[in-house]
């Protein structure tokens, strides 16, 4: 009497597994093999954009800042530290926008041999404005993937904000919606 619902419970045990599996089989190909769009759903509708040396060093903070927001993997064509970008009048926009919780995307190398797995969109703009802000500090951005805010967050925002007193603007007037970058960046 006990054999057949032995036989029931392992077959709803059965059924159960192979739905579970074909539900995360169903997110990994729907993801192009990347589980970080399971958490990060919005990462995947951003274009990848590259963009050169030249037009990087031309734009502002905020700019770059914008161009990441519409984007999931900034691919940019230099291997050096980008010596004097940004600068120094970019501190008090990027002072405004520290706390920002919004996200934006990476930026990778092209001379990188081996590229990561896709990130997409998991930076978040205040990691990116104080990545900038220790640029600023030492005289060049170095291309690296932001997945936290430096170790040395407070020591770089209290040079920042020294930095702002002698330029003498408040970047209060700065705190504005951030707004997204309407044209694709120069070639």
């Amino acid at each position: 009497m006990e054999e057949p619902v032995k036989v029931k419970f392992t077959l709803q045990w059965s059924v159960l597994l192979i739905l579970l599996a074909g539900l995360f089989s169903y997110f990994y190909v729907r993801t192009d093999g990347y589980w970080s769009s399971v958490w990060y759903p919005h990462a995947f509708t951003k274009p990848s954009r590259d963009i050169a040396h030249d037009a990087l060093v031309k734009m502002s903070a905020k700019d770059f800042i914008a161009l990441l927001q519409e984007t999931s993997d900034l691919m940019i064509s230099s291997n050096a530290v980008i010596k004097g970008w940004p600068r120094e009048q970019d501190i008090p926009y990027l002072l405004s926008v520290v706390d920002s919780q919004d996200f934006c995307g990476v930026t990778l190398s092209a001379y990188w041999s081996i590229l990561p797995g896709r990130h997409a969109y998991q930076t978040r703009i205040g990691m990116t404005a104080v990545t900038l802000l220790s640029a600023i500090k030492d005289g060049g951005f170095k291309i690296e993937i932001i997945y936290d805010y430096p170790a040395n967050k407070d020591e770089i925002l209290a040079w920042a904000r020294e930095k702002q007193k002698t330029l003498g603007v408040d970047s209060s007037k700065f705190n504005l919606p951030i707004e997204r970058f309407s044209k694709p960046p120069p070639p």
